[in-house]
């Protein structure tokens, strides 16, 4: 789900790590939080630019569809979580059922592929900060947002849940780190 309130976000400051994609035995990719350019290819048309998250389903970069020279978000589905029978058809259907969805508050599925046996989703990227930090679970200090704060967000989200439900989609896993909000809340 995203949220449409639109204002810049400051720049993060850059972290160089270095990461795996997955679990695979495959080359080590050295990431920057502020894009920098990394030399490999997903897929062979995805350049991965940053590391935004980790969860349980998977790894998800910022990525540079070098075919359509647009920025996505690119998520590599963990082995384990492929590995369980039937999973993988699952996600084969959510990536269908999911481009049906055409509204302002959902982000759009592209595209499930594969890169050195690692199954990978693509979908858009929206920039802006998780609900999560926004309401300070990710410092360990969460708090609850004025009234004025949560509720344009609280619509938006409700918009987005109803628009999947009108053609039968139920998001199974809503949570707040999977709610990107473009709005600053201070």
């Amino acid at each position: 789900m995203k949220n449409q309130s639109t204002q810049p976000q400051p720049p993060s400051p850059p972290t160089t790590r270095t990461v795996q994609p997955g679990q695979s035995g495959g080359s080590r990719i050295t990431l920057d939080d502020r894009s920098e350019v990394v030399p490999v290819l997903f897929g062979g048309r995805y350049q991965l630019q940053g590391l935004i998250g980790s969860g349980g389903t998977g790894t998800v970069y910022r990525a540079r569809d070098i075919e359509l020279g647009e920025t996505v978000a690119l998520k590599v589905l963990r082995r384990e979580v492929v590995s369980i029978p039937g999973v993988l058809d699952r996600f084969r259907s959510e990536v269908r059922l999911s481009r049906r969805i055409t509204h302002k508050n959902v982000a759009r599925m592209y595209d499930i592929g594969e890169h050195l046996g690692e199954k990978f989703l693509t979908m858009e990227l929206i920039d802006g900060s998780p609900l999560s930090q926004i309401l300070g679970v990710e410092q360990g200090s969460p708090h609850a947002l004025p009234v004025n704060r949560a509720l344009p967000i609280v619509i938006e989200i409700c918009a987005g849940l109803h628009a999947a439900h009108e053609i039968g989609i139920i998001h199974r896993d809503l949570k707040p780190e999977q709610v990107a909000s473009q709005m600053i809340v201070e």
